[in-house]
């Protein structure tokens, strides 16, 4: 039984470094991480994201007229259930700068992109994609093992929607004994690191890896 591995690099782009638009501490002490897995020949196949967003974005402050960290009500689509977003600065506008992968993180040709947030009303949080899809009932058709590692920006945002996504894929075809969900935390940074481990807990499908092993 063949084993496939996946790489996902996510939204280490200039926008989120420490003197971006939304500054998050700790971005540029992931980067030589990240490049040692690029660099390992371990995967199979590597994913990068980026949010790529319009100006009028949905999870801009400016779009609503309100203020960074005020909250809005809109409707899950995915369960109808009315919930609250918060708003941030304009970050990651398409084609510019700040939604520019970061310059000193190893890029390849062969890396796929995925971009999210490109709608004006996507909010973007989760990078789960085709992609990924592909390859979860490529390996569960065949019956190979499939890891799939999650790294970057945010662990508490993006990679914790991304990583739930992917996990409730897996589990609603089945293939939890083929397929395994990781987020490598020693590769990946929070917004807010105290939340962290309370939101891997309840959700015990993916693999939260704290330490490299």
């Amino acid at each position: 039984m063949s084993n496939v591995r996946i790489l996902t690099i996510m939204d280490m782009q200039n926008d989120f470094t420490e003197e971006g638009a939304i500054p998050i501490d700790g971005v540029s002490s992931i980067i030589p991480v990240i490049n040692e897995l690029i660099e390992s020949n371990e995967y199979d196949l590597i994913i990068t994201t980026q949010d790529w967003h319009p100006v009028n974005h949905i999870s801009f402050a400016k779009t609503h007229d309100k203020e960074i960290f005020d909250e809005i009500s809109v409707i899950n689509e995915d369960t109808g259930i009315e919930e609250n977003m918060l708003l941030w600065n304009r970050h990651c506008v398409a084609r510019t700068y700040g939604a520019k992968i970061i310059d000193s993180l190893i890029k390849k040709d062969d890396f796929v992109a995925v971009y999210k947030g490109v709608a004006p009303d996507d909010e973007g949080s989760s990078g789960f994609s085709d992609i990924h899809k592909e390859a979860i009932d490529k390996a569960r058709l065949h019956k190979e093992t499939l890891t799939l590692n999650f790294v970057g920006v945010t662990t508490d945002y993006s990679i914790f929607h991304t990583a739930k996504d992917t996990a409730r894929y897996v589990e609603s075809i089945g293939a939890e004994y083929l397929i395994n969900v990781n987020v490598l935390g020693y590769a990946s940074v929070a917004i807010n690191p105290h939340i962290v481990h309370d939101l891997f807990n309840s959700e015990a499908i993916i693999n939260y890896k704290r330490i490299k092993i």
